[in-house]
Parts: C-alpha cells; structure tokens; sequence
C-alpha cells in the first residue's frame, strides 16, 4: 500500500521508514558531586519526527514541493491506515528515478506534527 501526503499518492510502499521520538531528557553537567543530573522533561508523542523515502512522479513531487515551500499542513496517512493530521512536510532530498528521470523522482521526506 502506498503512503498518502496531502492530496499526493507515493508510488509503492515507502522505504527507510523511521521515527524519531521527541524524547525530552538531557544530561547535565555538575560541577560537585555526583557530578551529572539527569532533566527530564517526559516524552511527547506529539513531537515525534518521521522520515523516509519514497517515488513521486513528477508532477506530485510538484504538489509535495509547493506543501514544503508554503509550510502547508496537511495530513499523511501511513501504509497501515493511520492519519496523521497537521504535519509540516520537509523535503530532505530528491533526485531523478534511475531510468524513469523525466516521469519520476526519489524523494527524502521528513514529517513534523505542529
């Protein structure tokens, strides 16, 4: 099943899927024992970052490039059916699709829900 961004349709499955949890936690140097404190500031699955590429044709690489250039928001639906709604998308990098280069693209993407 394809991935759907906006009122775009990715061609085939996406690969190199990952996400990015917005894990809020940092280590903090002391100077007194015991010389690190840990900030925790929680988890929020609402600031989980996703990543992956995916074959755009040409002409939807248009339409997810104009989403990227006006910070439009949209919602992505992923392979298993799950919306997610309001998502900035980011284009990482794009190339021609080896032996289709003037019908279809490579394309990086990254997703921020705001």
């Amino acid at each position: 099943m394809a991935t759907k961004i906006g009122d775009v349709q990715t061609v085939g499955k996406v690969t190199d899927f990952a996400t990015i949890p917005d894990d809020r936690q940092l280590i903090q140097p002391l100077v007194d024992p015991p010389y690190n404190a840990a900030i925790d500031n929680g988890y929020h699955e609402t600031g989980d970052t996703y990543t992956f590429s995916c074959v755009l044709s040409v002409a939807d690489f248009a339409t997810v490039k104009g989403y990227w250039i006006n910070r439009t928001k949209v919602t992505v639906v992923n392979e298993d059916g799950e919306a997610l709604s309001s998502c900035r998308i980011r284009i990482l990098s794009y190339k021609p699709k080896e032996g289709f280069e003037k019908t279809y693209k490579t394309v990086s993407i990254g997703i921020w829900r705001v």
